[in-house]
């Protein structure tokens, strides 16, 4: 299976982003951006590609309970080829 771990941005983040990202559907050039629905954004972490998920989800989630929560927002944007939209993050980055 396919595997990469990520954040997922809480609903008032998602909010304010599908709000910037709304007029950015009518500019030129935006059918060729594979939009999709702001429930599955997300700020992955890291791409582990094809892994067992077992050993994987109980290694990341005792990483996950042994560090206190990050203060995070996001910051910036730009594209990748092939239509894909991102935003960065900033705040507690370093605990990344």
């Amino acid at each position: 299976m396919r595997l990469f771990a990520a954040l997922l941005p809480p609903p008032e983040a998602l909010d304010e982003l599908a709000a910037v990202v709304r007029p950015l559907r009518r500019l030129p050039g935006a059918d060729d951006v594979r939009w999709t629905r702001p429930e599955g954004w997300h700020v992955t972490l890291a791409f582990y590609g094809d892994a067992e998920q077992e050993p994987l989800v109980r290694g990341l989630t005792a990483l996950a309970v042994s560090h206190p929560p990050l203060r995070l927002s996001l910051a910036g944007a730009g594209g990748f080829r092939g239509g894909t939209l991102w935003t960065g993050v900033r705040g507690d980055v370093a605990a990344l």
